[in-house]
């Protein structure tokens, strides 16, 4: 008697399990299917001109040339994953039905964003925290600024940034460098995730598969980098030469990043000798925050020193455009769900970072995505530009130091590899 009352009991509670599981997903759906008719509406705008134009170039080059002919041809694009994309797109649309199709493209990256956020909060902080960690980044108000908004395409670096912090936390090193790799082939800036992959690699104790690990991720590294070059027919030193043309042709102290060199030096000033000191401080910023890798090494610890690396990227070197603090808003979020006091912080980073953004759509040059009135425009110059300058590096500063509590007092505890 007593077995048969135990196994109605079990069934019982497996029919509530699967109950809630399937709870959970219904949420994760309708989320998604909101978060998708929110940029679905927030494409209904103009868009930074600027930017959708020269996608849409590299569009209509790539389909008439070819993946192999595009940069024989003079080619100048530094987003090389990104040609995969755009060349489909340019075989099938004309204008101005591509622009719309440009624009489209990070939609399901940032949906793809969501879903594997929302894996990394339920791993830390059970279905509830999932949840949330993916509403904070799917409903972000600067996400949908960069992404429908405006036209960008960080989402795409940004889904492969968190997809390989995922990977390397689980010991999944072939896809944890694939995707490293792949990021850093979308724009140079998304080297976060690399970066931390090698510290994780090399922090890992003696006799503890750190060989192994490093070369497991060197042969996913390669392997899609050799996938990406090879049809584009790119040499090493020509793709060495196209990102540093393209760093060449922006020398400026600022580039609309709020950070301190454009509240000291301006948005068209150039940075001259100051690059060097902007790169110490950039590689400085990199080792520390890599540092705290002694105190944690589990998902929670790799996403906290990956978002420290993404703030030392926007706020340290010269030459930083305003969107370069886009996948720092998807790096906190999960450890939003695991440590609630970080929630204020995220929410005044966001805040104030989507005021940055909204700036360079009124103020930028060649954008026009949104007409505001003069006085409007004149106000956002001064005092609007050094007001959010100091709010966003304040709010910045709110998120380390709360950040650097969670790693002193919870660091100790976790497990390390």
């Amino acid at each position: 008697m007593r077995n048969e009352h135990g196994a109605a009991e079990s069934r019982v509670l497996t029919r509530l399990r699967r109950g809630a599981a399937l709870g959970v997903n219904a949420r994760v759906a309708l989320m998604l299917l909101g978060a998708l008719m929110v940029r679905l509406v927030a494409m209904s705008g103009q868009g930074h001109e600027g930017d959708i134009s020269a996608l849409a170039r590299w569009a209509e080059s790539v389909a008439a040339r070819g993946l192999g002919g595009y940069y024989e041809a003079g080619g100048d694009s530094n987003y090389l994953a990104v040609l995969y994309l755009l060349w489909p797109l340019g075989l099938m649309f004309d204008r101005p039905e591509l622009f719309a199709a440009v624009r489209a493209i990070s939609i399901p990256f940032d949906l793809l964003t969501g879903a594997m956020l929302f894996v990394a909060g339920r791993s830390l902080a059970g279905p509830q925290g999932g949840l949330l960690a993916a509403a904070l980044y799917l409903f972000n108000p600067a996400v949908v600024l960069a992404g429908a908004v405006w036209g960008q395409l960080d989402a795409v670096g940004t889904a492969a940034v968190v997809g390989s912090l995922i990977a390397v936390a689980s010991g999944r090193y072939v896809t944890a460098g694939m995707l490293s790799v792949l990021a850093v082939l979308v724009k140079p800036q998304f080297a976060i995730a690399g970066a931390v992959i090698l510290g994780m690699l090399l922090l890992r104790r003696k006799g503890g598969g750190r060989a192994s690990g490093v070369a497991l991720a060197i042969v996913g590294g390669v392997a899609a980098y050799l996938a990406v070059t090879v049809p584009l027919g790119l040499e090493p030193a020509e793709l060495l030469a196209i990102v540093g043309d393209s760093a060449a042709q922006m020398s400026f102290a600022s580039l609309h990043g709020f950070n301190a060199w454009g509240l000291i030096f301006g948005f068209e000033t150039s940075d001259g000798p100051w690059v060097y000191l902007g790169l110490a401080l950039l590689a400085a910023g990199v080792l520390g925050a890599l540092a705290l890798l002694h105190l944690r090494r589990d998902l929670a610890g790799v996403f906290g020193v990956a978002f420290l690396i993404a703030l030392a990227v926007y706020f340290l070197p010269t030459r930083v455009h305003e969107r370069y603090l886009f996948p720092a808003i998807a790096l906190l979020a999960p450890l939003v769900a695991l440590r609630p006091t970080l929630l204020r912080p995220f929410v005044a980073l966001s805040g104030v970072f989507s005021l940055s953004l909204l700036y360079v759509l009124i103020r930028g040059r060649r954008s026009g995505a949104i007409d505001v009135p003069l006085r409007i425009e004149r106000l956002l110059d001064w005092p609007g530009v050094p007001l959010i300058a100091v709010a966003l590096m304040a709010a910045a500063a709110w998120c380390v130091v709360q950040l650097w509590r969670f790693f002193r007092e919870e660091g100790r505890a976790a497990p390390l590899s």
